[in-house]
C-alpha cells in the first residue's frame, strides 16, 4: 500500500521515465512476490527493468537486484530457464561489483521461494 502511494507521488512529481519511479515499482514487484501473487509481481519488474536500463548499463550495479528479483519471480512460475538467465546475470554483475548483500542473498536462496527449493548457479568451469 504504501509503495503505492509513493508511485503516486514519484509519478506525479518525475514522471514514468525517472530512476525513482523505477525503483519504486521494484519494490511493488517485491511486495507482490512475497504475497504469491507472481503476474503482478512480473508486471512490476518488468517495468522496473525497463526503466532502470533506460538510466544505467547493462552491468551496473542497480540491475543486479533487478535480475535477482526477475529470477524469483519466474522461478515461482515455473519458467526455470529464463529465470536461470536473470539468475546468472544477477550474480556475475553482483561478482563484478563484489556485492557480498546480494551474493548471500543469492546464495541463501539457495532458491527458496514459496514453490519450494532452487538448486544454486552451478559453477562454470
Amino acid at each position: 500500500e504504501y509503495h503505492k502511494k509513493a508511485l503516486k507521488i514519484w509519478l506525479s512529481v518525475f514522471g514514468e521515465n525517472h530512476p525513482y519511479t523505477g525503483e519504486t515499482y521494484q519494490e511493488i514487484a517485491s511486495s507482490y512476490y512475497e504475497l504469491g501473487e507472481f503476474e503482478k509481481a512480473l508486471e512490476f519488474i518488468e517495468k522496473a527493468f525497463k526503466i532502470k536500463r533506460g538510466f544505467v548499463e547493462e552491468s551496473h550495479k542497480d540491475i543486479s537486484s533487478t535480475h535477482l528479483i526477475f529470477a524469483k519471480i519466474l522461478f515461482a512460475q515455473g519458467k526455470d530457464e529464463t529465470a536461470q538467465f536473470h539468475l546468472e546475470k544477477a550474480k556475475k554483475i553482483a561478482e563484478k561489483y563484489n556485492d557480498k548483500k546480494l551474493l548471500e542473498e543469492i546464495e541463501k536462496a539457495g532458491f527458496t521461494n514459496p514453490k519450494g527449493s532452487y538448486p544454486l548457479l552451478e559453477e562454470k568451469s
